[in-house]
């Protein structure tokens, strides 16, 4: 059953594999997550993750693996596990998640609490957006607070557009974390979202001049 599990394409002859699989007790499911942390190939562990939860959701160890695995399809499967579970316990691990010190599984984890918008995370990814150096977190984290477009987003937000100029020698922010942060405050419907877009209308970037007048087109509309 294992074996039809990670190696059959057609989905429903692998989940009535799973149903089969469960009548046979906490072992053989235990034996199937354990799978998911071993050394088999991407296409195997995206079979196993398209239906594990349909036998349990006790997966803490293996989404943790899964959000963090080097193969981008396999995540996505991870994301959609995690959209399907949704539940206290998930989001909790989520929140433990963004404390890895594996860039992919804290980007991961953000991704999901974006997409689930639970209540006040906006407050943990704007303290893990203000405190991290890494241009591809600052993204997602900037995407998540798009999703859940609430006005305490908006000067965290405003502050990636805006140029450094404390020190000579640090950089401004990278073009993609600038579009980014725009695109961002562009879905938060509040005037001081406006207001801070509005400084840019005149932007060297294309993409952040065209969302900062496409918003204040809208708003005087």
């Amino acid at each position: 059953l294992i074996e039809i599990i990670k190696r059959e394409d057609n989905y429903r002859a692998r989940q009535f594999a799973a149903i089969l699989l469960q009548k046979c007790g906490p072992k053989a499911v235990e034996r199937l997550k354990h799978l998911l942390v071993l050394e088999i190939s991407a296409e195997e562990r995206l079979r196993i993750l398209q239906i594990i939860d349909t036998l349990t959701s006790d997966l803490k160890t293996e989404l943790f693996h899964a959000l963090g695995d080097e193969d981008a399809n396999v995540r996505k499967a991870a994301y959609r596990m995690v959209e399907r579970l949704e539940d206290s316990r998930v989001i909790e691990w989520l929140h433990q998640f963004l404390q890895s010190q594996s860039p992919v599984l804290v980007i991961s984890a953000v991704k999901c609490l974006g997409n689930l918008r639970p209540p006040n995370i906006e407050a943990n990814l704007i303290e893990l957006l203000n405190s991290t150096d890494d241009d591809q977190l600052r993204i997602a984290c900037c995407r998540a607070l798009g999703q859940i477009a609430k006005p305490l987003c908006v000067d965290s937000l405003f502050n990636l557009l805006r140029p450094r100029r404390a020190f000579i020698f640090r950089k401004n922010h990278d073009s993609q974390v600038r579009a980014a942060a725009a695109f961002a405050l562009g879905q938060i419907s509040h005037a001081k979202a406006v207001e801070s877009l509005a400084r840019f209308v005149d932007d060297g970037d294309p993409r952040v001049r065209e969302i900062a007048r496409k918003t204040q087109k809208s708003a005087s509309s």
